[in-house]
């Protein structure tokens, strides 16, 4: 047989056993668990946190419920967290963006502060973030967070990014 004939025969071997591995592997690959709450599909992720995704406002608005998914008393809480903040956001938010207003319109005009887009909450033990992003060319690549306390009281806020 001829060496060139060999050598692509070599060659498309190792194409065919490249093309079944990544097929296999790919059919193989875990799926994702998740937990199906009334108003969010949740997904573990590497079991520390769910993640999840809710309309608003024509947006979608990021869920993050930080808990081990060990500790189901901590998941329940947080859940119950997630449940107790959705029924109050329309509101929280208002307070949220008139806080920002007081907070930075010295720095910059309420008119940009107002094209934040309200992005994801964090829901922890002990406090929540929420963070907005830049719409403008005043914020481009930069992110608000703002972090409350279990109370509902704003400790602290700034720019990242």
């Amino acid at each position: 047989m001829n060496l060139g004939i060999k050598k692509r025969i070599r060659f498309l071997g190792a194409v065919v056993t490249c093309i079944l591995l990544a097929v296999t592997s790919a059919s193989t690959e875990e799926v994702p668990e998740t937990l199906t709450d009334e108003l969010c599909v949740f997904t573990w992720r590497y079991d520390k946190w769910l993640e999840g995704e809710i309309p608003w406002n024509g947006e979608t608005l990021h869920i993050y419920l930080m808990c081990n998914k060990n500790d189901s008393a901590a998941v329940e809480k947080r859940f119950a967290d997630f449940h107790t903040l959705i029924v109050r956001l329309p509101v929280r938010e208002k307070e949220l963006r008139s806080y920002i207003i007081k907070e930075f319109g010295t720095e910059y005009s309420t008119e940009s502060l107002n094209t934040l887009s309200f992005f994801s909450i964090n829901i922890a033990d002990g406090h929540i973030d929420y963070l907005f992003v830049g719409s403008t060319d005043l914020f481009p690549t930069d992110t608000l967070a703002i972090r409350e306390n279990g109370e509902g009281v704003i400790e602290a806020a700034r720019f990242i990014g």
